[in-house]
């Protein structure tokens, strides 16, 4: 506190720089390392799916994705998961941002051979359930002992399951009727998508 003297005026300033809660705080940027996406052929240019895992980004919000050819915006969930389709080019760097973040930079991979998920012929049910209490149920076949990733396009829910010692696998996701599904390998990069439209 400082004081000054003029005649007949007491004036008094108070300086504080403890307390910064009122000041505005940047955007937390995206999780490189949740971001996965499918990948592209060489010397192509192809739509490819860009996935932000649970934790992706810092909650609900408009999340930005940028390449050499164009630009897209999706909407994240509470959980910080999100799911867009942008075209690009192999080994370009897409920057990502959570609503006015710096961005965080992904470079898009060159395609695997690991192949999609597929039906499983074996199992007495049916691949793609019809939702019940808002879940669906999603049975296929992938790698043996793999991860897949399931992605709600419409809502961006995810899940995620492994597969057994024959490449089986089964997982529940948020869900209503008619929503599109894609069910990918969880590899870098992400396998083609198995898509399926929710009954």
């Amino acid at each position: 506190m400082m004081r000054w003297k003029v005649p007949g005026v007491c004036l008094v300033m108070i300086l504080g720089c403890g307390d910064q809660g009122g000041i505005p705080q940047p955007d937390p940027i995206p999780m490189p390392s949740l971001i996965k996406s499918t990948g592209v052929a060489a010397n192509k240019e192809e739509l490819i799916d860009v996935i932000g895992l649970p934790g992706a980004v810092a909650g609900p919000g408009e999340v930005t994705i940028k390449g050499v050819l164009g630009q897209v915006r999706a909407t994240s969930t509470n959980g910080g998961s999100f799911v867009a389709s942008i075209k690009a080019r192999p080994d370009e760097k897409l920057e990502i941002r959570y609503k006015s973040s710096e961005p965080a930079k992904i470079t898009v991979p060159l395609t695997g051979v690991t192949a999609a998920p597929k039906e499983d012929l074996f199992h007495t049910g049916v691949p793609i359930t019809t939702p019940v209490n808002g879940e669906t149920t999603v049975t296929g076949i992938a790698g043996v002992q793999a991860q897949v990733l399931g992605v709600n396009m419409q809502t961006a829910a995810t899940a995620t399951a492994q597969t057994d010692n024959t490449g089986r696998f089964s997982y529940k996701i948020a869900a209503s009727v008619g929503d599109e599904i894609r069910t990918y390998q969880l590899d870098d990069p992400l396998s083609p998508p198995w898509i399926q439209i929710v009954p």
